[in-house]
C-alpha cells in the first residue's frame, strides 16, 4: 500500500464534505509535498546469526517490490545514506532473508530500505536489540575437523580443515592461552587443508587457532598421546606377531643385560595402532598355556599412538615371582578363551598392577582373581581411565579368595566405566575375610552390574574391611537385581561425596544421593553403552569424565 504522504486535517475533511454544495476556495486547497511521498520502511527487524551467515527477519509492507539490506562492520546512521565500503548488501523481496559471507566473532550493524520502481525509497530502518544495542555478533567459526586418534602421536598432532579455505596462520597455545608458536601456512597446506604440528610434548593438551590474517576461523584442543614408557628394553612388536612365552623370555634376557640385574629389570612392548595380537604360551606338548612373567621382570604392554590395538587373551597372565610393576596401557583386551586376565595361585608380589586407558571385555569367569594357599600380595591395583564391560559370571570382578594368604592392599578406580558386570551373580569387589589398606573410587560410572543378590563390596564378614574407604564423584545406575538388601559388607563404611544413584539402582549405599529418575533419564542411550549425561545431570561433575559433555 502506498504511504499517504499528505496530512488531511479536520478542515480539509469539511471541505471535502461540502464539495457537492460548493467548492473550496483556493486558500483551503492542500498541495502535495513530494519530500514526504515515500514508501513505508520495514519494521520488527530481528537477526539470527551463525558464524558466517545471518538470517534477517522483518515485517514486509504491501506495495514494496524489494528491500535493500545493508550489513556493515561500520556503525550505520542517517548521516550516511550511502552504502559503505565495508558493507555486505543484499536485495530481496521476501522475509526472512539470509546474508552470507560474514566473518566469525564479529560485530555487525544492519539497516533495511524499501524500494519500488517509480516511487521514492523509504528511509533506512535500523536493527536494534531489546537491550538497545544496535549491532549483532556472529558466532565463532569452526573450520577444523575433529582430531582423531590417528591424528595424534606423542610429539605431533595433525590438523585438518576445509581444503582451499582462506587461511594464513595457525597459533599453538598452552592451556593458559600462552602462544607457544605461530605457523605461517604455505600454499600446499592451504590447498590440502592439513598441517602437522610437531615438536610437542607427550601427554600434553594444546589449543590450536587458525586465522585468515586477523580473522579467527577455528579453534580446537587436543592432547598428544603418551610416549612409549621408559624401560631397560623397548621392543616394537611386528604386525601380526603374537605375544607368547618364547618372546617374553627373549625380551627378559635382553633387559637383564641392559639393566645389569637379574632381579630388577623392565621391558616395554609397543604394539602397533589397530593391530590384533594373540596372547598365550605353549606347553611342552605344544598346547596353549598361560604366559609366566620371569621373576624380577616389570612389563608394560603399550598401544602405540593411533587406534588402540587389541590383545586377545587365549590364556591367563601368570605373575608369579616379584615384579615392580605390570601395566597395560592404551590397549583393548578381550577374552578369547582365557576366562580370566589374572587367576593367580602361585606365590607372587607385585607393587603396582595398572590398567590405564584400556577397554576390557568378555572375561567370562573373573577379571582379577587371587586363589589358593600361597602368599600373593598386590600392593596397588589401579584401574584408570578404562571401560570394563560384559564379563564375570563365576567369581567377583575383583575376587580375593586365597585363604587369607592372598591380598590386594590398595584398590584405586579412577575415571572409569563398568557395565554389564556380574549380571547373573557375584560381587564387584570381594576379599574373603581379608583386610585391605584402602579402596578409593572416584569418577566412576556403573550400569547394570551385580546380580544374584550379591554385594557391591563384600569382605565375607563384618569384622573385615579396608582401613580407608572412599567413594567420590560417582554414579550408580540400574543394578542387575530388582530388589536386594545386600549392599556393602565391611567393617568400614565408605566416606561418600558428590555421588548419586538412579531409582533403578536397588542397592543402598549410605551417603549416595538418590535421584528419583531412571537411568534412561540421565544417560543418552545406556542400552547402547552411551552414558553421556543429559541436561543438568552433567553439571554435577560425577561419573566417568568421558561422559560429561563439554557443553
Amino acid at each position: 500500500m502506498k504511504n499517504i504522504k499528505n496530512i488531511i486535517t479536520k478542515s480539509s475533511m469539511m471541505c471535502l464534505g461540502m464539495l457537492a454544495l460548493t467548492s473550496c476556495t483556493d486558500d483551503q486547497d492542500w498541495s502535495i509535498d513530494s519530500a514526504y511521498d515515500r514508501l513505508f520502511g520495514a519494521t520488527d527487524i530481528s537477526v539470527d546469526a551463525t558464524a558466517t551467515e545471518a538470517v534477517v527477519d522483518f515485517k514486509t509492507k504491501s506495495g514494496v517490490k524489494q528491500y535493500i539490506i545493508e550489513i556493515s562492520t561500520d556503525s550505520l546512521s542517517d548521516d550516511n545514506e550511502e552504502i559503505g565500503v565495508n558493507s555486505i548488501v543484499d536485495t530481496t523481496s521476501v522475509s526472512p532473508d539470509t546474508i552470507k559471507g560474514l566473518t566469525g566473532e564479529t560485530s555487525y550493524f544492519l539497516r533495511i530500505k524499501s524500494i519500488a520502481e517509480g516511487q521514492n525509497d523509504s528511509k533506512w530502518k535500523y536493527y536494534k536489540k531489546d537491550s538497545g544495542a544496535r549491532h549483532f555478533k556472529t558466532d565463532a567459526e569452526q573450520i577444523f575437523a575433529a582430531i582423531t586418534d590417528e591424528d595424534r602421536s606423542d610429539t605431533q598432532i595433525t590438523l585438518n580443515w576445509e581444503k582451499g579455505a582462506a587461511v594464513t596462520t595457525i597459533e599453538v597455545l598452552d592451556t593458559d592461552d600462552k602462544v607457544l608458536q605461530t605457523i605461517n601456512l604455505d600454499a600446499e597446506a592451504v590447498a590440502n587443508g592439513t598441517y602437522t604440528v610437531s615438536g610437542l610434548t607427550p601427554t600434553t593438551t594444546y589449543k590450536f587457532v587458525i586465522y585468515n590474517n586477523n580473522t579467527k576461523r577455528g579453534t580446537i584442543s587436543a592432547s598428544t598421546a603418551a610416549a612409549m614408557p621408559a624401560a631397560n628394553y623397548k621392543y616394537n612388536l611386528g604386525i601380526n606377531e603374537d605375544i607368547d612365552q618364547v618372546l617374553i623370555n627373549q625380551l627378559a634376557e635382553t633387559a637383564k643385560e641392559k639393566a645389569g640385574s637379574t632381579t630388577n629389570y623392565s621391558v616395554t612392548i609397543g604394539i602397533a595402532a589397530g593391530d590384533s595380537v594373540n596372547f598365550h604360551g605353549l606347553s611342552e606338548s605344544g598346547e596353549k598355556s598361560n604366559i609366566k612373567l620371569p621373576d624380577g621382570m616389570s612389563i608394560t604392554f603399550f598401544g602405540l599412538a593411533g587406534n588402540a590395538p587389541t590383545i586377545k587373551m587365549q590364556k591367563n597372565l601368570d605373575i608369579a615371582g616379584s615384579h615392580a610393576y605390570v601395566k597395560f596401557q592404551h590397549v583393548n583386551i578381550v577374552d578369547n578363551g582365557a576366562g580370566y586376565l589374572i587367576n593367580q595361585s602361585s606365590s607372587a608380589t607385585v607393587e603396582d598392577f595398572t590398567m590405564e586407558d584400556v577397554e576390557v571385555s568378555g572375561f567370562t569367569t573373573s577379571f582379577f582373581r587371587l586363589q589358593g594357599s600361597n602368599d600373593i600380595t598386590i600392593n596397588h591395583l589401579n584401574l584408570i581411565n578404562g571401560i570394563f564391560h560384559d564379563m564375570v559370571s563365576g567369581y567377583g570382578f575383583i575376587h580375593v579368595d586365597a585363604n587369607s594368604k592372598g591380598v590386594v592392599e590398595n584398590i584405586k578406580i579412577n575415571n572409569s566405566t563398568f557395565y554389564n558386570i556380574a549380571v547373573s551373580k557375584k560381587m564387584f569387589i570381594y576379599s574373603n575375610k581379608t583386610n585391605m589398606n584402602s579402596i578409593e573410587i572416584d569418577h566412576m560410572t556403573m550400569y547394570n552390574c551385580i546380580g544374584g543378590g550379591n554385594y557391591f563390596v563384600d569382605f565375607g564378614d563384618k569384622a573385615y574391611g579396608p582401613a580407608t574407604f572412599t567413594i567420590s564423584n560417582t554414579i550408580f545406575a540400574k543394578s542387575a537385581d530388582d530388589v536386594t538388601n545386600k549392599n556393602i559388607r565391611s567393617a568400614v563404611s565408605p566416606t561418600v561425596s558428590n555421588s548419586y544413584s538412579t531409582n533403578d539402582f536397588y542397592k543402598v549405599i549410605s551417603g549416595v544421593e538418590a535421584w528419583d529418575v531412571a537411568s534412561t533419564a540421565i544417560f543418552t542411550n545406556p542400552a547402547k553403552a552411551d552414558f553421556t549425561l543429559k541436561g543438568t545431570y552433567a553439571d554435577k561433575n560425577a561419573g566417568d569424565s568421558r561422559w560429561i559433555s563439554a557443553e
